[in-house]
């Protein structure tokens, strides 16, 4: 395991099957593309931070203890693509929001009508909001709970959070 943490701020190739990463920031306001041929495997967080579109590609995905994107995208539907057919893992936590609604944060498969994998562990916790899914199946894991999306489309075992109900009564 690598201590300290790596920082990305543009396309990379990764093939570090056998290295487990702390921690991975991801900076940049262009679209990115990160080619994974072997399992990413980061025991801390995954973290983007810049307003690209970031692109995973590749024969494999990830498993990472935390994946965070929390700032605004440059436009609405930006943000992560993941590849179709491939499986991403999240163990510890999960937090994906786009901090405006009238932008919302995009969480994508490579290719139409065709999901990639999302699965967030049992037990872990999650904070997403303000978020497009689409083609993005995690069956696999918890369900994803997410508080005023835009589009859930082919959205497997993801839900919108509802206001609760209030009920008054006089006496």
């Amino acid at each position: 395991t690598l201590s300290s943490a790596l920082g990305l701020g543009g396309g990379i190739t990764m093939n570090t099957s056998s290295v487990n990463w702390n921690n991975i920031t991801i900076a940049g306001n262009n679209s990115y593309t990160i080619t994974l041929n072997s399992t990413l495997n980061v025991t801390g967080t995954l973290n983007f931070t810049g307003t690209g579109n970031y692109t995973f590609s590749g024969t494999s995905g990830f498993t990472v203890g935390t994946l965070t994107y929390s700032i605004l995208p440059a436009t609405t539907n930006t943000g992560i693509n993941l590849k179709s057919g491939n499986t991403y893992n999240v163990t510890t936590a999960l937090t994906l929001y786009s901090t405006t609604r009238s932008t919302y944060l995009g969480i994508n498969s490579s290719t139409t009508n065709n999901a990639a994998y999302l699965n967030l562990s049992p037990g872990a916790s999650q904070i997403v909001g303000n978020v497009q899914v689409t083609d993005i199946n995690s069956s696999g894991g918890q369900t994803i709970f997410v508080w005023q999306p835009g589009t859930l489309s082919n959205a497997t075992n993801w839900k919108q959070l509802v206001y609760p109900a209030t009920l008054v009564t006089t006496f």
